[in-house]
């Protein structure tokens, strides 16, 4: 990790599993409270089906990074996210 980076994870499907050198979280609201970027890495429905305006109300940035190319890009541009997709690079808006 680098050097003052806080990473906080939620796995919805398997609660039990741990990245090391981050903190687990218990709901994907705790995991993303005071956040700079989000990253979606995983093709969990949950996860997919985030509200980017629930990510905005919670959230103090606006980066957003999809790994899986599952999030509606409109959405989350209209959200005021700077959204990029692995393979596509960042979506104007």
């Amino acid at each position: 990790m680098t050097e003052g980076a806080q990473v906080t994870t939620f796995e919805p499907v398997a609660g039990s599993a741990r990245v090391a050198g981050a903190e687990p979280a218990d709901s994907v609201e705790e995991a993303l409270a005071g956040a700079d970027a989000v990253l979606l890495l995983v093709d969990h429905q949950a996860l997919k089906d985030l509200s980017p305006s629930l990510a905005a109300e919670v959230m103090e940035g606006r980066l957003a990074f999809d790994l899986r190319g599952a999030w509606p890009r409109e959405q989350w541009r209209q959200a005021g996210f700077n959204l990029n997709i692995l393979g596509v690079g960042q979506v104007d808006g």
